[in-house]
C-alpha cells in the first residue's frame, strides 16, 4: 500500500511539481526522469541477483526490504517536501534515491510473495490479496492531494507544495508500520538451490524461457503466472532466481517507461507548452493530446 502511495504520485505528480509549481524547464525535467529511470537498468538486476544469493537469519528478503524502508521514506520526503534550492541537480538526487528505494523493496518484495506457495491456485489468491492493498494505496495517493490542495494551497493546485507536503508525510508514517506487519506475519521460505549459475549462462538460460520470452514482448505482467515462470528457470538454472527474474522484467519495464517520460516532455517543450501558464496555444495542446492519448492508443 505504501508503495503505491508513492508510485503513482512519481508518475503523475512530480513532472508538473518541478516544472509548473517550482518552476524547472519542462524538458530538463523529463530528461532528468529518464536518467533517474535508466539508472534501474543497472540496479535491478543487481538488487535481484544479491537478494536470491542473500543468506542471513532473518532471510533472503527481509534484509534488502529493510535496507529499502529507510531509503524511501527519506527520498520520498525529500522530493515532495523539497529544501532549499531547487535545482535540477536536486531534482535528479532524490528522484535517483526514490527509484533506488523502489529497487530495494519492490523486486525482493515480489519474489518474496511469489516464493509463499507452489500451489497456482494459492498464488493467484496471495497476488490477488496484494493488488487490493495496491489499489488501496492508489486511492490514498489520488485522494491525499485533492485534501491537501483544499487544506493548504489557496489556489486549490493539486500539485502545489502543500498537496504534495502531505504526499510526502504519508510515506513517513505508513511504510514502517507496514514493514513491521510483514516482517512479524509473514513466512519466509528457504531458499532451494542446487548450484550456482554465472552471470551470462543465467542470461541465456532466461532469455531461453518461452514463457518468459512472452511476458517480456507484451509486458503483461502478473505476479501469480511469473511465478509460474521461476519453476521453469529453477528447473533449467538449477537455482531459484526469483529476485532475478522479477528484476529482469522490471528493468524491461522502466527501460520503456523512461523512454516514454524521455521524449514526450521534451517534446512537449519543443511544442511551446507551458505548464506555468493558464492558456496554452492549440497547437501545444493538440501535441498533450498527442503525447499522452493518441500515441498511447496506437502502441
Amino acid at each position: 500500500m505504501p508503495l503505491a502511495v508513492i508510485g503513482l504520485p512519481v508518475a503523475i505528480y512530480i513532472p508538473p511539481f518541478y516544472s509548473g509549481t517550482l518552476g524547472l524547464d519542462l524538458a530538463a525535467v523529463g530528461l532528468i526522469l529518464m536518467v533517474a529511470r535508466l539508472s534501474d537498468v543497472v540496479t535491478d538486476p543487481l538488487i535481484g541477483g544479491l537478494s536470491d544469493r542473500t543468506r542471513t537469519r532473518w532471510g533472503r528478503r527481509r534484509p534488502w526490504v529493510a535496507l529499502g524502508v529507510p531509503v524511501m521514506m527519506v527520498s520520498a520526503f525529500m522530493l515532495f517536501v523539497p529544501r532549499g534550492e531547487v535545482t535540477n541537480l536536486y531534482l535528479l538526487i532524490w528522484i535517483s534515491a526514490i527509484y533506488f528505494g523502489f529497487t530495494l523493496i519492490s523486486i525482493p518484495y515480489g519474489a518474496w510473495g511469489a516464493e509463499l506457495s507452489g500451489d497456482y491456485g494459492e498464488r493467484n489468491r496471495i497476488s490477488g490479496a496484494r493488488e487490493i492493498f495496491l489499489l488501496l494505496g492508489l486511492l490514498i495517493a489520488i485522494t491525499a492531494p485533492i485534501v491537501g490542495a483544499r487544506l493548504f494551497d489557496h489556489d486549490g493546485n493539486s500539485a502545489g507544495r502543500g498537496a504534495m507536503a502531505v504526499l510526502g508525510w504519508i510515506p513517513l508514517l505508513m511504510l514502517p508500520v507496514c514493514a513491521v506487519i510483514a516482517f512479524s506475519s509473514v513466512p519466509e521460505p528457504g531458499a532451494v538451490e542446487i548450484r550456482k549459475t554465472p552471470i551470462r549462462k543465467g542470461l541465456r538460460i532466461a532469455m531461453r524461457n518461452g514463457p518468459f520470452r512472452l511476458i517480456l514482448s507484451t509486458p503483461i505482467l502478473g505476479a501469480s503466472i511469473l511465478a509460474d515462470v521461476v519453476d521453469l528457470d529453477t528447473i533449467k538454472s538449477g537455482e531459484q532466481r526469483t529476485a532475478f527474474i522479477f528484476a529482469f522484467l522490471g528493468m524491461v519495464r522502466k527501460v520503456f517507461e523512461a523512454a516514454g517520460v524521455g521524449i514526450a516532455l521534451p517534446v512537449l517543450a519543443w511544442a511551446g507548452f507551458d505548464p506555468k501558464v493558464m492558456t496554452n496555444s492549440p497547437q501545444a495542446l493538440f501535441m498533450l493530446t498527442a503525447m499522452y492519448c493518441l500515441v498511447p492508443l496506437v502502441l
